[in-house]
């Protein structure tokens, strides 16, 4: 009887482990897919590289350098309100190498793994690694959907109506999933049933809403996360200005925050493909030719991943330590 039942968990576990590799191969066709695809279309119309400006794009390179390292310091702070006693070096470090597996690795999600894997080797426990990172993740979505909204007068009439419908039915949405979860959870707690997995989602919830009991810091994560994609956004355009986009700025920044809105969909690589059919589609509505502004996403991407690259290279001589702390600093709120 024993046998059966661990040779179908065993037969569950591999099939998951296949799903997710079949996963991670459609993420890879698709990216790859879409940019060939793409390029062939597009061919005959790509400016020459020669016309690019090789200082305008070592600057947008310079800008993107930056990201990883605001990304560490608001995850610090995150981390901070649950009394973490873990270091910025080391965050940042983590953070890099999390951004560079997110630009190479198939799975979307793979540098939030690593992020929580080694934020509890720092000492943190579970709950508080894994409530920063999904956080942190909240925090840069928010500054985003934000972002786009205030950029909205700048996008072309064609798109801009249905943004505001699309971000605020998804805003409405996201509010309400988040209450139901929360009140279901606590009405579990209270009643009868006390399960692991309730009492896993329980303290998750606590360390989440410990989070909302910082106004001051939340806020401070909120403006670091604005200046974080203002970064992509200037390096965009200066990347567009490169190769002779000559675009209004007030639209490109708009139609940037888009582009970074619909990279993050984890059905790609980094973004790849998607970006670039976007950057096409987008760039059209302000009379930018296909060529041109295919050439401009792929250079975006190409200085994102040339911007993460130092995370292989610092990971090789950061020395992350367990901290000797122990686990009231770290406890749940109450």
């Amino acid at each position: 009887m024993l046998s059966k039942v661990y040779s179908r968990l065993a037969g569950l576990a591999a099939a998951v482990n296949v799903d997710r590799r079949l996963g991670s191969i459609a993420k890879v066709v698709v990216s790859c897919g879409l940019v060939f695809a793409l390029v062939w279309r597009f061919r005959h119309d790509l400016p020459s590289l020669k016309a690019i400006d090789p200082t305008a794009l070592v600057i947008a390179i310079g800008l993107l350098f930056l990201q990883p390292i605001l990304i560490g310091a608001r995850w610090c702070l995150l981390l901070r309100q649950y009394e973490s006693n873990s270091k910025f070096l080391s965050l940042t470090g983590v953070t890099w190498f999390a951004v560079f597996a997110n630009q190479f690795l198939p799975a979307g999600v793979g540098g939030d793994a690593v992020r929580i894997y080694y934020a509890r080797h720092l000492g943190n426990r579970l709950g508080a690694a894994t409530a920063s990172v999904l956080m942190d993740r909240i925090m840069a979505l928010v500054a985003l959907v934000l972002m786009v909204i205030a950029l909205t007068p700048f996008l072309p009439e064609a798109i801009d109506r249905r943004l505001i419908l699309a971000l605020g039915t998804l805003c409405a949405i996201c509010a309400i999933i988040v209450t139901a979860v929360y009140v279901c959870v606590h009405r579990s707690w209270t009643g009868s049933l006390r399960s692991p997995l309730v009492q896993r989602l329980l303290t998750l919830t606590h360390y989440v809403m410990r989070t909302l009991s910082y106004p001051g810091q939340s806020v401070l994560a909120l403006g670091i996360s604005i200046i974080i994609h203002l970064l992509s956004f200037v390096a965009f355009t200066m990347i567009a200005r490169s190769i002779g986009i000559q675009a209004d700025a007030e639209a490109l920044l708009a139609i940037t925050a888009l582009l970074t809105f619909i990279q993050v969909i984890p059905i790609s690589i980094g973004g790849w493909g998607v970006r670039e059919v976007a950057a096409v589609s987008l760039l059209s509505l302000v009379g930018v030719e296909a060529g041109s502004a295919l050439l401009a996403s792929l250079l975006l991407g190409l200085a994102y991943a040339v911007a993460s690259l130092p995370g292989i290279i610092i990971w090789g001589f950061i020395k992350i330590r367990p901290n000797q702390s122990t686990g009231h600093g770290n406890a749940p709120a109450r």
